[in-house]
């Protein structure tokens, strides 16, 4: 600070230069927070298929090839394409394909735990994490991601 000072009552200019020095892209994250609200019985049974589904999806599966040392096999890539009236929505940038890192459930989003007459609650919030599987570049963003 002592010698910025100096430089500046001196008459010198300052560097307005600054070198940011580029170690790589990180990929993109996308969170989705879905409030469901089953109407009735019927409709909480396609619910919680839903939440299984999702869960079941963004699992690693267990390949143990003649007993030797299991390996993982990778989850399931999601394609996520927004629509606004029958097309897709092209006013946000689009998404790449991704890995869905994280599924959160909560079972009591109002701070009350209530339930239809077959234990399934009556709503829930449910919360995604996405990751693209690919680094944005300049190509991509050209073709709207």
């Amino acid at each position: 600070n002592v010698a910025l000072k100096t430089f500046q009552l001196a008459g010198y200019p300052i560097n307005p230069k600054l070198e940011v020095l580029f170690s790589g892209t990180p990929q993109r994250q996308f969170n989705m927070e879905l409030l469901l609200a089953p109407k009735n019985e019927t409709e909480s049974y396609t619910v919680k298929n839903i939440i299984d589904t999702l869960r079941y999806h963004a699992a690693p599966e267990i390949d143990n090839v003649a007993g030797l040392a299991p390996t993982f096999i990778p989850p399931s890539e999601f394609d996520i394409t927004f629509y606004h009236k029958g097309q897709e929505n092209t006013k946000i940038p689009r998404i790449n394909t991704c890995a869905l890192e994280r599924v959160e459930v909560d079972y009591a989003p109002s701070g009350v735990y209530s339930t239809f007459t077959n234990g399934y609650p009556v709503t829930m919030v449910l919360r995604l994490a996405f990751r693209e599987l690919e680094i944005l570049h300049k190509m991509r963003v050209q073709q709207g991601f």
